[in-house]
């Protein structure tokens, strides 16, 4: 009864044994933050880190399947979770399965991988760099309000709602877009094994439908978990159904509390408990709100 109880709570079971393929699941945003929990929002980009080296060191997973269901979010956390996919590809096959979307950021992670699984509904691609902004400096002045801000170094208010950027601002900051644009290209071209002209003709922050990315080469082929799972079970030399080892996951009360199972108290009769950011846009570096697309 006891060892029930500490079951229950913990989400603790019986653990597998024989060859199994590992799953990850990046979900939402991709920014830099830990395991996340109920008091510290949202998973990050270490947290998901360390459950990819976990499944490096773990001798019974023979395969691996990155989840994703994001619209992107940072280009340095992007890229991190990005590195440690290739480390892993040293050791084992790694198998990207797209949900909802896996666009900029979400596809960044995913062209790391050996082989990336999608719906035909998916949406991805969405290969680009934003940096957003509003400008409210004409409403300011009708309102008869002016900006007394001051900086040391002409550059550090680039970007200021409170005023208008000169043309020599927006050329500094299309330079920095341009670098980080340029990184996203290259990882993609590694990635997928594919000339970066050809990254390029694809990019420009188009977004495809799982069946497009798959007649352009961006995705491998269509399917679900399950068709993933069977492909990375026969990628990882497993015979017959493979056994799944979820990580960064608990299905018991302590780990709802601490971050794994932490969704479960966000919605109650279809309203939120809990103040959840909105999804940000592809491949931010000013965070903009994206517009989902719905049925």
């Amino acid at each position: 009864m006891m060892i029930g109880m500490i079951g229950a709570l913990t989400g603790t079971s019986v653990p597998l044994t024989g060859d199994q393929v590992g799953v990850i699941s990046i979900t939402g945003v991709i920014q830099d933050g830990g395991r996340g929990g109920l008091f510290s929002g949202g998973p990050g980009a270490r947290g998901w880190m360390a459950d990819i080296r976990s499944a490096y060191k773990d001798d019974n997973v023979k395969s691996v399947i990155i989840l994703i269901n994001s619209p992107g979010g940072s280009p340095a956390a992007s890229h991190a979770i990005y590195e440690e996919i290739v480390r892993l590809r040293t050791k084992k096959k790694v198998v990207a399965c797209m949900t909802d979307v896996a666009a900029s950021g979400g596809y960044y992670v995913a062209s790391s991988c050996d082989k990336i699984v999608a719906q035909g509904s998916t949406l991805t691609g969405s290969i680009g760099v934003i940096f957003g902004g509003v400008g409210y400096y004409g409403l300011m002045q009708k309102l008869g309000l002016t900006d007394q801000t001051q900086t040391a170094g002409k550059y550090k208010d680039i970007g200021s709602g409170k005023r208008p950027m000169t043309a020599e601002e927006k050329a500094y900051l299309q330079a920095l877009l341009q670098d980080v644009y340029g990184q996203f290209l290259k990882a993609v071209a590694d990635g997928r094994k594919m000339d970066i002209k050809k990254v390029r003709g694809l990019a420009e922050g188009r977004i495809y439908t799982g069946a497009q990315a798959k007649k352009v080469g961006l995705v491998d082929e269509l399917g679900n978990f399950y068709d993933a799972v069977k492909l990375a079970g026969k990628l990882g030399g497993i015979e017959g159904e493979p056994k799944i080892r979820y990580y960064g996951q608990s299905t018991g009360l302590l780990g709802a509390l601490s971050g794994s199972e932490s969704s479960m108290f966000r919605h109650v009769a279809g309203r939120s408990l809990l103040q959840e950011p909105p999804l940000q846009g592809p491949m931010l570096l000013l965070p903009e709100v994206y517009q989902g697309f719905g049925l």
